[in-house]
C-alpha cells in the first residue's frame, strides 16, 4: 500500500488515518508520553552563492513524486509532472546535449526541455523504459530501450528507430546478455555490455579489446573516451588502455568535470574532489547528512551539485559549501533529488535555504495477535527510504523513540519526505525475534498524522 501525503510520505502497511491541524488529538498523559529522541538535524545557515559567472544557466531537478524542477536566477519552479504512480520508483536519466538542452528519460517516455524549461515530449508512453539516453555531435539523440531484446533506437528530430538488439553484439560465441553504458562521443558512438566494449565506425560495431576489467560506466573527457569499472578509471586512445585514477565508480553516481576534476563519493557519505590527472586530492568534504548517494554533477564553474537520500550541497571548486539544503527546506521540494543535470556554469543566484516544514506522528504498537494490547517499549523509528537495503541503515534516522505503557507513542519534528517507519518490538509470544512494520500517512496538510495501530509480525507465523 502505497500514498502520496503532501510533505510526509511513511510506506508499507497498516490502519491509518490523518487529522487536520484544526483537529489535534489531546496530548497522552505524562504517564504515558514516551520519550522522543531526534537526531541532529542539518543546521541551515547562510551560505555565499559563489563566484558570479558572466553567462548564467539553469539546473535540473528530478524526484519521483514531484516531477522535474528547473533552478534559475527567478527561482525554482516545476516543468514536468511527476510520474504515473505505477512509475514511481523507476530511475530517471537526465542529459544535457552537445547544444545546451536537456533531455529527460524516464520510465513513461523521453521529453526534451528548451531554453525556457518548456518540455516537449518525444515518445509516446512505452511499455519499456528508455535507459542511457545520449546525444552526438550531429545532434542524433540514442538511447537503449530496456526490453527482453535491450533495442538500441536513435531519434533524428521526427521518429524513433530500432537498429540493434543484443543479439547484434556477440561475445566468445554468444549473444550479449545486457547493455550497460551508451555514449555518444566527439566523432563516435561506444557501447558496453556485459560481453565487452564496441564502437560504432560507420555502419559497423567494432569490439575493442584490453578493457582492465568488466565497465561499469563510461564517459568523456576533453574527446577522450574514460571507462569506470570496480576498482577505478581508465582512458582509452589509439588502441591503448591508461589508468586515471584508483578510486572505485560507485554504482548509482559518478561525476567528472570539464577541468578534469573527479567527484568521489565515499560511504561515510564523505566526498573527495580529486585531479583527474595524477589522481592527487584537491579537497575532502563533509560528510554530507543521509546515508545513500542519489547523484552528483560537476558545471562549466566547478562546482559540484551532490544529493543524498537527505540533503542536496552545492560545493565549490574548493570543496567549500556554497549552499544546503536539508530535504524540505528546498523552496518547492519536499523530497529527495534523485538525478541532477547543470547546463553550463548553473544558475549565478542559489535559492536561500528555509526552515523545512516538520511533521507529528503519533501512532500505537500493538501485538499482531491480539490488537487491544498495546506493547510497550518498541523501538519506533522513521527514517529515509531504501527499498533494496536493510530498514535505517545508519545516517538515514530522522526519528526515532520508544512505545508507552500502552504501546503509543509520539514523534515530535518529522521533516518532510519520503520516509518509512520500522518498529522493533522485541521477541513477541515467542513466534518472532523481531517486529516491523511500515505504514502509510496520507491527507492534506495533515499535523499531527495518526498512522493507527501497527503490527505485523515477521517472519509470517507458520501454518
Amino acid at each position: 500500500m502505497k500514498a502520496r501525503f503532501p510533505g510526509l510520505l511513511l510506506l508499507g502497511w497498516g490502519l491509518f488515518a490523518c487529522q487536520p491541524t484544526s483537529r489535534l488529538p489531546s496530548d497522552p498523559s505524562p504517564a504515558e508520553t514516551p520519550e522522543a529522541r531526534a537526531p541532529t538535524p542539518v543546521v541551515v545557515e547562510p551560505v555565499p552563492s559563489g563566484p558570479v559567472h558572466s553567462e548564467s544557466a539553469p539546473a535540473y531537478l528530478w524526484t519521483h513524486d514531484l516531477g522535474l524542477f528547473r533552478i534559475d536566477d527567478s527561482g525554482v519552479r516545476r516543468v514536468i509532472e511527476p510520474l504515473n504512480q505505477i512509475h514511481r520508483g523507476h530511475d530517471s536519466q537526465l542529459v544535457v546535449a552537445p547544444d545546451g538542452r536537456v533531455w529527460l528519460a524516464k520510465r513513461d517516455g523521453v521529453f526534451v526541455l528548451d531554453d525556457d524549461g518548456t518540455p516537449e515530449r518525444l515518445t509516446d508512453e512505452p511499455f519499456y523504459a528508455y535507459d542511457d539516453l545520449t546525444v552526438d555531435a550531429a545532434g542524433r539523440t540514442w538511447a537503449i530501450l530496456a526490453s527482453p531484446m535491450w533495442s538500441m533506437e536513435r531519434f533524428n528530430g521526427e521518429n524513433w528507430t530500432s537498429l540493434w538488439t543484443r543479439l547484434d553484439f556477440e561475445h566468445d560465441g554468444g549473444p550479449s546478455a545486457w547493455f550497460i553504458d551508451l555514449q555518444a562521443g566527439p566523432d563516435d558512438l561506444w557501447l558496453a555490455t556485459n560481453a565487452g566494449l564496441w564502437e560504432l565506425r560507420g555502419d559497423d560495431w567494432q569490439p575493442i579489446t584490453g578493457c582492465p576489467r568488466p565497465i561499469e560506466a563510461l564517459s568523456f573527457h576533453r574527446g577522450e573516451l574514460l571507462a569506470g569499472d570496480s576498482e577505478g578509471w581508465s582512458a582509452y586512445d589509439t588502441k591503448t588502455w591508461r589508468t586515471l585514477a584508483t578510486w572505485p565508480k560507485a554504482a548509482r553516481v559518478a561525476a567528472i568535470g570539464e577541468q578534469g576534476t573527479l567527484a568521489v563519493p565515499r560511504s561515510t557519505m564523505e566526498l573527495e574532489l580529486r585531479s583527474l590527472e595524477n589522481d592527487s586530492l584537491i579537497a575532502g568534504i563533509g560528510p554530507l547528512a543521509g546515508s545513500e548517494w542519489r547523484d552528483l554533477d560537476i558545471d562549466a564553474a566547478g562546482r559540484t551539485w551532490a544529493a543524498t537520500d537527505r540533503e542536496l550541497a552545492v560545493i565549490g571548486p574548493d570543496g567549500s559549501f556554497l549552499a544546503r539544503w536539508p530535504t524540505g527546506s528546498l523552496p518547492a521540494i519536499d523530497e529527495a533529488i534523485e538525478a541532477i543535470a547543470v547546463v553550463g556554469a548553473g544558475p549565478t543566484q542559489l535559492p536561500q535555504a528555509t526552515p523545512g516544514r516538520t511533521r507529528v506522528v503519533v501512532g500505537r504498537v500493538v501485538d499482531h495477535g491480539d490488537l487491544r494490547k498495546g506493547l510497550a517499549k518498541a523501538r519506533v523509528t522513521v527514517c529515509s527510504v531504501h527499498p533494496f537495503r536493510e530498514p535505517c541503515p545508519p545516517g538515514s534516522i530522522v526519528a526515532e523513540t520508544t512505545s508507552a505503557r500502552d504501546g503509543s507513542f509520539r514523534l515530535e519534528d518529522v521533516p518532510d519526505g519520503s520516509l518509512e517507519v520500522i518498529v522493533d518490538a522485541g521477541c513477541s509470544r515467542g513466534e518472532s525475534a523481531w517486529l516491523s512494520t511500515y505504514s502509510v500517512c496520507t491527507g492534506v496538510n495533515a499535523n499531527p498524522c495518526d498512522v493507527g495501530p501497527l503490527a505485523q509480525c515477521l517472519p509470517p507465523d507458520p501454518p
